[in-house]
């Protein structure tokens, strides 16, 4: 930035400190506050006192955008804009400062043109300055230019070139497009694209502006160009989202940066502001997968999870097909002691036709143990499957990725115990218990 701008700068501190004073500070009567606002304003000065704060801040608002203009002219060259642009502010707010910021803008023009109006004019301001404001910061360099400049403008009148000079120059009809982004480019009436500010002097009537930018939205505007005075735009571009492509089961959920934004779907695309993003996706009995994505302005990318089954999944699928077996086993014992129960029954009827030899007694005597040991060992079997099934189809229904392992990639809040430290341990024991006439089994768990 040039250190010469560092003056004018000053200059807006003093303005925004003056006009932020209380209204009634400000007005001493309707005539004088007339007289420091356009005549478009003219009628909120005139109008009841009750809301002043509104004019204020309009006030406020319209000298930054005049200074933002005059500071962007005054940086690229353009003396004859940034002169518009101040006393546009001086319009909206007369102050011996700026007058101050005239006068210097109107000497720096000078050596650019070298027409003797632009001392003439630098001197009488310079003066007005010294006279509205006659202990005022800048009075030092008021006379060290007020030296510099009456012997310049006395030779000039000498020869008459300063007498012929008119206080007031012709304004041009300008339009000054400003843009925060470096790289965006500007172009008025479909003319070629140039850099941020652009100062173009046209035609009164109406104008076409566009500005591009890579990673933005295009912005068309349609500006009224008014005959012999600056119109400043600032146009702000809002960013193109970068867009994420993935595919994700249908049960699954999609998150970003540890909020959902969507339900799995088979070709998923996601719209994201640039930056660093994490995309996270969960589904019930699968290790959470997370990515972080450094996204750019219009990026697209395409993003690939693999969900991996958790322990806690696969002991479940143990644990219902053990439970399965146990039944199917519990099924077999019942057949066992269904048969043993029938033929020792057969026995006993056998035995009231004749008598029974000591070789069927014997077998009926072990019929009726197989039975009894059959019975018991029907209804372990069924106590363990049912056991095994509850336990396998609770833990199938819960398994399902927790806070803690979904915001454990986001950054801790300051203060906040880190994720790690909270991780627990998922373990599964299943033992049998064997006891005389007596069954089971026993299973201890840890999440």
């Amino acid at each position: 930035m040039n250190p010469r701008w560092s003056w004018l700068r000053r200059v807006l501190l003093v303005l925004l400190c003056a006009l932020a004073r209380p209204a009634a500070a400000q007005q001493t009567s309707t005539a004088e506050t007339t007289s420091a606002v356009p005549a478009s304003s003219a009628s909120a000065a005139s109008s009841s006192s009750a809301s002043p704060a509104p004019r204020d801040a309009r006030a406020i608002a319209a000298v930054k955008e005049w200074f933002a203009a005059a500071q962007a002219a005054y940086e690229a060259g353009d003396y004859l804009a940034a002169i518009q642009a101040l006393e546009a502010a001086n319009e909206l707010s007369p102050s011996p400062a700026l007058a101050f910021s005239i006068a210097q803008t109107e000497r720096e023009q000078f050596l650019v043109d070298g027409r003797p109006e632009r001392i003439l004019r630098a001197v009488a301001l310079y003066r007005r300055y010294l006279d509205e404001d006659p202990k005022g910061k800048r009075r030092k360099e008021a006379l060290d230019a007020l030296a510099q400049l009456e012997p310049q403008l006395a030779k000039l009148q000498s020869t008459g070139a300063g007498a012929a000079a008119a206080p007031g120059v012709q304004q041009s009809t300008r339009i000054l497009v400003l843009c925060e982004l470096p790289e965006a480019r500007i172009s008025v009436d479909g003319a070629e694209p140039a850099p941020s500010p652009l100062i173009r002097e046209v035609a009164p009537g109406n104008h076409e502006v566009v500005v591009r930018a890579p990673g933005h939205h295009d912005s068309v505007r349609q500006v009224v160009a008014v005959l012999g005075e600056l119109v400043p735009i600032t146009v702000s571009l809002a960013e193109l989202p970068a867009r994420v492509r993935l595919s994700a089961p249908h049960d699954a959920e999609v998150y970003v940066d540890g909020v959902l934004v969507s339900q799995g779907a088979k070709d998923l695309e996601l719209e994201l502001p640039s930056g660093q993003h994490r995309i996270s996706v969960a589904e019930k009995g699968h290790r959470l997968a997370t990515q972080t994505l450094e996204l750019g302005r219009g990026e697209t990318r395409t993003a690939h999870f693999e969900l991996e089954r958790t322990r806690q999944r696969l002991a479940s699928h143990g644990m219902l097909v053990a439970g399965a077996a146990a039944l199917a086993a519990g099924g077999a014992f019942t057949f066992l002691a269904v048969r043993s129960e029938s033929q020792a029954k057969s026995f006993l009827e056998r035995q009231e036709r004749a008598a029974a030899s000591p070789a069927e007694l014997v077998r009926y005597n072990a019929d009726v143990a197989s039975r009894n040991q059959f019975r018991w060992m029907a209804v372990g079997a069924f106590t363990s499957s049912l056991g095994l099934l509850v336990t396998g189809l609770i833990l199938h229904e819960l398994d399902m990725p927790g806070p803690d392992e979904l915001y454990r990639f986001l950054p801790p809040r300051e203060g906040a115990p880190s994720a790690e430290a909270d991780q627990t341990k998922t373990s599964l024991s299943l033992a049998a218990m064997i006891a005389p006439d007596q069954y089971g089994a026993s299973l201890r768990g840890e999440f």
